[in-house]
């Protein structure tokens, strides 16, 4: 499809900038010529690595075992954020020329059905899980969750979720049983991309990074007490300079040029305090750009250090690759699944274990239920939601019709 078929404000088309002026052609065409192309495999096993982060530091949260990294799985939500700014920003450098309904249409099939179907099992069964997981807190004496997480079963509930607009209010941005504010977050991040793509093309990606993150912190400033509403930070200003830090690693080139510099500027917009605090958040963030940075230069060849090289072959092991493939169902299903084994087991008489061995029996009792459940999930209902996303699944049909019944020959 070229730009003369549809409305030339729902276009993009291919750009690549780092400076603060707009480039001329020249300098367009030049770095049209240079983007890092094809899949980067090792990025799919690091989103396993985070899926699988996040369903153990859950079970280490329920059963009270306190140990550093492990118990804090919201970092490993702010690396799939980083991954996520960088897809978008990948794809769009890799030669991506399409409509932004045909984009939004993609995006919008690769999340919903796995979610619709777990938003119903959960709404459906929230009081029941409800009661499960009060159980950990007469046992564990764990932290409560408010009941309304649970108990809230009305069609209001179910609408705003299946919106996915349910992240712009404090009230609903953690109200199912699924770890789901980061599917809103991610959806709002959807929606305005191909305006901040735009303004990309128009300002120059850095400028316009640090413009938009500094507008996300005069935000953070004045609605400060309705920011601090939020039980999770579901509201995209809160996490977009996390979105854009990764935008901005999908701008370094294959060539190896200028890679401190790139590398640099997206370090210095994942740093960015927005809450006005220099803290773990913020150190991991940095480590986990210059992660994702070192990764996708190690795959272009144009800096291949040691250290990086071994973790790309760990992380394209075949294993991590799986769990990469099936990270968003494992993420989503996790929590619907390992609270009620966890309140079966403390039920059972762990609860006077160690906290260590009560981990562990949890982890390895629920592992296999949530890997299959995740499998199930991606293979029969993501896969598919992601072959309509393409205009694929119709294609398939009328294929196999016409090998059945058309003559060959």
């Amino acid at each position: 499809m070229t730009n003369k078929a549809v409305a030339p404000h729902l276009v993009w088309t291919r750009h690549r900038t780092g400076h603060w002026d707009r480039p001329n052609a020249a300098e367009w065409r030049h770095l049209e010529e240079r983007p890092i192309r094809g899949e980067i495999v090792s990025l799919t096993g690091l989103r396993g690595v985070a899926a699988t982060w996040v369903f153990l530091g859950h079970c280490a949260m329920l059963m009270q075992w306190g140990i550093p990294l492990l118990e804090w799985p919201k970092l490993a939500v702010d690396l799939f954020i980083l991954l996520s700014g960088f897809v978008m920003a990948y794809q769009l450098h890799s030669g991506c020329e399409q409509p932004w309904l045909q984009f939004f249409k993609k995006r919008f099939f690769r999340l919903a059905p796995a979610y619709y179907v777990l938003l119903v099992i959960a709404i459906a069964i929230g009081p029941l899980l409800g009661e499960m997981r009060e159980v950990f807190v007469t046992h564990l004496s764990a932290n409560p969750v408010g009941q309304g997480r649970y108990d809230d079963q009305s069609l209001g509930n179910l609408l705003i979720h299946a919106s996915f607009l349910f992240g712009l209010f404090p009230n609903y941005a953690q109200h199912t049983a699924m770890p789901d504010w980061s599917v809103s977050l991610e959806m709002q991040f959807y929606i305005a991309f191909p305006v901040i793509a735009l303004m990309f093309r128009r300002f120059g990606w850095f400028a316009v990074t640090i413009a938009l993150s500094a507008l996300s912190v005069c935000v953070m400033f004045l609605a400060g007490g309705w920011i601090a509403s939020f039980p999770e930070p579901a509201f995209l200003p809160i996490k977009l300079n996390l979105f854009l830090a990764g935008s901005l690693l999908a701008l370094i080139p294959a060539d190896g040029s200028a890679i401190p510099l790139y590398l640099a500027r997206a370090v210095l917009v994942a740093a960015i305090p927005m809450d006005g605090e220099f803290d773990t958040n913020e150190i991991f963030s940095i480590l986990g750009t210059g992660l994702i940075g070192s990764l996708a230069c190690s795959f272009a060849g144009s800096w291949r250090l040691p250290p990086v090289t071994l973790a790309e072959r760990i992380l394209e092991t075949r294993l991590l690759r799986w769990l990469g493939e099936i990270s968003f169902s494992l993420y989503l299903v996790h929590l619907l699944l390992i609270v009620p084994i966890g309140s079966a087991l403390l039920r059972f008489g762990i609860d006077h274990w160690h906290p260590v061995l009560r981990f562990a029996a949890l982890a390895s009792a629920s592992l296999p239920v949530v890997l299959g459940g995740a499998h199930l999930l991606y293979r029969y209902v993501e896969l598919p939601g992601i072959r309509i996303g393409r205009g694929k699944a119709m294609q398939g049909v009328v294929q196999k019709l016409a090998g059945r019944w058309l003559p060959r020959g």
